[in-house]
């Protein structure tokens, strides 16, 4: 199992525009999407004076998750750029779970 983790920190002014869209965004993904699934997470005590989100992609090849990621989550955020100029920071990564050690 990959998981492809994008946290978004959002400025706390425009955190409820942002979540609407992260929640329609989640639902219509995991309509279209068969081999990659993506879940909405909240932290709830942000170290910020912000809202942190998380947007987690959930699949088995790297591939499914590299195009996931480039062909639906990349305009998502370059759509936040342009409607929230410098209110919306995200970083990502790719990981890996580690259910045994015979998953290394």
């Amino acid at each position: 199992m990959l998981i492809f983790n994008i946290t978004l920190m959002t400025e706390k002014s425009v955190g409820d525009a942002v979540l609407r869209q992260l929640y329609t965004f989640t639902e219509t993904f995991n309509t279209n999407s068969t081999n990659v699934k993506i879940q909405l997470l909240e932290m709830p005590e942000s170290q910020h004076d912000a809202y942190t989100y998380c947007l987690q992609l959930l699949g088995e090849e790297q591939n499914d998750m590299n195009n996931s990621f480039d062909k639906e989550v990349v305009p998502l955020i370059e759509k936040f750029k342009i409607e929230f100029p410098n209110q919306v920071m995200h970083f990502s990564s790719l990981m890996k779970v580690l259910t045994s050690p015979n998953s290394l």
